[in-house]
């Protein structure tokens, strides 16, 4: 029944795998599957945890298997479910697991999921074989909806193509959409002309506000950033700020970065882990002997987001031993080794290069 079903969603913690039923049916198979999801999968992955990853999905994948075992009724929702779980997660043994079901079950794709093979395409950068999908969409009778070509367009903005804009163009416009538009903006007019399109949407909208700021700071345009701001009646949040940084950063103005990194305080904002990144690799180019004055700088940007308890993922600690690679302060990158040892943080490929060098 529907409350059964609303019931094994919000449990917590998750139904135990034996209390699967072999009368049940597709809509509860998929429901029981996504409170698996929810509680072992999407969270764990967030802590970047290799051995809670491998137990969720795991357990995900023994829970598919007593469904089989047990003659549950599988059909497209719940394969749907987990071909999108396998996206998210860009598991490809998971994927394999459901498009074999998919044929087996001779079960007829929807929309949903030929969406989640999209988002396979989007990972791994295979514009062909999303334009493909596209086309065979139309084929299987059903229509290419704005979540197709919102990923469409979002896979043509990660490899950089000059096709994303003239298909942004091309179609009607959401929130999602016009983000996307603005990440494939490569002049000032370009930004200007996709927040125009996107209208009354610009009026209310602070995640739109940040993407069309973002894309003019990677062009160094800061006045392009106040002339939307004054457009706007939105208050300027942290995000703003950031992207007023980086537009500093892109132009090689360090004063300007410290200016702005001041008057987020004054304007009594908190700052995140970005705006201590920016402000550390603002610092990088500066350094020319360890412990110098940009250095200083960095160390102590560092210290202070601790503070804030914000060192718990590995950008910070990349940015800044690069800091150190630069003026060969091997003492330094050893103390920021043992912290991030200490925090079991992993270290990024950024870290990789940088100790290697030093080391």
């Amino acid at each position: 029944s529907y409350s059964f079903c609303t019931l094994l969603v919000t449990m917590r913690p998750v139904v135990r795998h034996h209390a699967i039923q072999p009368h049940w049916g597709d809509v509860q198979c998929a429901a029981y599957l996504k409170s698996v999801f929810t509680k072992y999968m999407r969270s764990n992955n967030r802590t970047g945890s290799h051995i809670a990853d491998s137990r969720g999905r795991s357990l995900y994948t023994e829970a598919v298997k007593q469904m089989l075992n047990q003659g549950c009724a599988i059909g497209i929702q719940t394969l749907d479910g987990i071909l999108a779980a396998a996206a998210k997660r860009n598991d490809t043994q998971m994927r394999a697991m459901a498009e074999s079901l998919i044929v087996t079950k001779k079960c007829r794709p929807t929309k949903r999921t030929f969406s989640a093979r999209l988002s396979f395409c989007r990972k791994e950068r295979n514009v062909i074989a999303a334009l493909d999908l596209l086309g065979e969409i139309e084929r299987e009778g059903l229509q290419v909806d704005m979540a197709h070509h919102s990923i469409m367009l979002a896979t043509l903005c990660d490899i950089r193509s000059r096709e994303a804009l003239p298909y942004y163009m091309l179609h009607e416009q959401n929130a999602y959409f016009d983000h996307q538009g603005l990440r494939a903006c490569t002049t000032k007019d370009e930004v200007l002309m996709v927040w125009k399109r996107a209208g009354g949407r610009t009026l209310n909208d602070p995640l739109l506000l940040g993407a069309a700021t973002r894309a003019l700071a990677l062009l160094g345009d800061i006045d392009g950033i106040y002339t939307l701001l004054g457009n706007t009646t939105i208050r300027a949040d942290v995000t703003i700020y950031n992207n007023l940084m980086l537009a500093a950063q892109v132009a090689d103005s360090f004063n300007e970065v410290a200016q702005y990194f001041k008057k987020l305080y004054e304007a009594e904002l908190l700052p995140n882990e970005s705006t201590f990144d920016i402000f550390i690799r603002s610092c990088a180019p500066h350094c020319t002997e360890p412990g110098d004055e940009f250095s200083t700088y960095a160390t102590d940007a560092f210290k202070e987001a601790e503070m804030l308890s914000l060192i718990d993922s590995n950008i910070l600690y990349s940015s800044l031993v690069e800091v150190y690679a630069r003026t060969g302060d091997v003492k330094s990158a050893r103390w920021l080794g043992e912290k991030m040892a200490s925090r079991s943080v992993r270290p990024t490929r950024r870290w990789t290069k940088a100790t290697t060098a030093l080391f």
